[in-house]
Parts: structure tokens; sequence; C-alpha cells
């Protein structure tokens, strides 16, 4: 399984996983022609694609996959805030009521609520080739400690000091700042969050949806590697990564 990332951040989130056969689409904030150069065009290869929720950094494209016959995942909040109605756009409000999982594919699927402010969704994806990928982003933390999962794609946005401090020096405002901390995940909230959980069998932590102003990438990453012994990235367009996993 092969994760591809072509937008992380406000200008726009998309991450591909992919194997010979099968590939999900996570949001669709960049263009599906991105997507589809990715895929060698071959649009059938797509399983689903899956939105977490409906700004439009992660939204842009939808309506393309959805005139394109693929179905499209979300919560009907977010289809209702988009003011989508469309036969490809399936509804996942029950799947998260419950904490059921659906598959696509050879792909399983379990979607969970998460802090935004607007209803935004997590997703546990569990492949036979890739064991467990938790995918995580836009929110001020992880309501559900999350056992047994091998790879994570996860937001890291900001450093409570570097945000403090551009407070101060009015690169940001306070209501800016006071936004951002009340539905965003920081680096302080993550790794407090990883020390709480068991990671025995993670492989890979990907840190995405990173600020261009308020994040410290270097820091995040070597902090995390220092703390959990994990291989550890920041998602930023092009990057490639086997998640691959021998059981």
């Amino acid at each position: 399984m092969k994760l591809c990332v072509l937008g992380s951040g406000s200008s726009g989130n998309c991450y591909i996983l992919q194997n010979s056969k099968s590939a999900l689409i996570l949001d669709a904030g960049i263009s599906q022609k991105l997507v589809l150069k990715e895929l060698d065009h071959n649009s059938r290869k797509i399983a689903g694609v899956l939105i977490t929720h409906s700004h439009d950094d992660h939204t842009k494209y939808i309506k393309n996959y959805l005139n394109l016959g693929i179905n499209c995942y979300a919560h009907s909040d977010t289809w209702s805030e988009l003011k989508i109605k469309h036969h490809f756009a399936k509804k996942l409000d029950e799947y998260c009521e419950n904490m059921e999982s659906i598959m696509l594919g050879e792909f399983l699927i379990m979607p969970f609520l998460l802090i935004h402010d607007v209803t935004c969704l997590g997703y546990q994806i569990t492949h036979p080739d890739s064991g467990n990928i938790i995918y995580i982003t836009d929110t001020k933390y992880s309501p559900y400690l999350l056992k047994n999962v091998n790879h994570w794609i996860i937001e890291c946005n900001y450093s409570e000091k570097q945000i403090f401090d551009n407070t101060l020096n009015e690169t940001i405002n306070q209501g800016l700042m006071r936004r951002i901390e009340d539905n965003h995940m920081s680096y302080e909230t993550l790794t407090y969050f990883f020390g709480q959980s068991d990671l025995s069998q993670t492989n890979k932590i990907i840190l995405v949806h990173l600020s261009d102003n308020n994040s410290l990438e270097e820091e995040f990453i070597l902090g995390i590697v220092s703390m959990f012994g994990k291989d550890t990235y920041a998602a930023k367009s092009g990057l490639k990564l086997n998640l691959s996993i021998e059981f």
C-alpha cells in the first residue's frame, strides 16, 4: 500500500492510498485531474472518496468526483452544508452513531466524530496490505484512544508557543488564535495523545495540516521521533510513502 500526498494545508488537502488493484481518496481539496494522473487515469480503480468535513480546502473538487460516478462518503451535515444532493453522495451517519464499519472494495472504513466548528469525521481504514491506518485532521483533539494502529495520518497544526508568540508580535490577531486553538490540534496536544496511546504496533506517523506560520516542522518531527521512536514525516505535496506491512 502506498500513500501519495497531493496537498496538506489551507491551500488544499488530498491524499491517495493505493495498491495495484484499488485506491481510496482522502478528501477532495486538490484537482481530481492530479489524482487521476497519479492513478494512470484509471478512475475505475477508485473504491471511494472519504470527506472529513465541508470546508473548501477539503471539498473544492468533490462535485467533479460525483459527476464521474464515483461514490463519495461524508456525514449528512457535510452534504447539507455543501448543498449537495446526488446519487453518489453517500451518508455515513448511521456508521458513526453505531461505531460500525463499511466495506469499500478491500478497504474497511470506520468513521468517527471529531471536534471542529462544523461536523467533521475521522476514519479508521483497514486493508490487508497496510493494517490499520488512522486519518484525523481538523480537530481540537481526538475523542478516542485507538488501539492496534499501524500508521497515523494525523493533524499537527501548530505549536502553542509559536502561536502565542505570533499573537504577541501581531502576526495574527487574538480572534484567529482562539479559532485555531478551538478547531485544530497542536503539537503539544498530539504528543500528549500519543503518550496516552499504545503505539506498539505503529510503523509510521505522518503529520498533516501543518500551519504555514504557526508550526515548527523540524521540531515536531524530531520531538516525536525522540519521544516515541517512530518513523515520522511531515506531509507535503509530492511525498510518497510505502505503508505496506507484513503480518
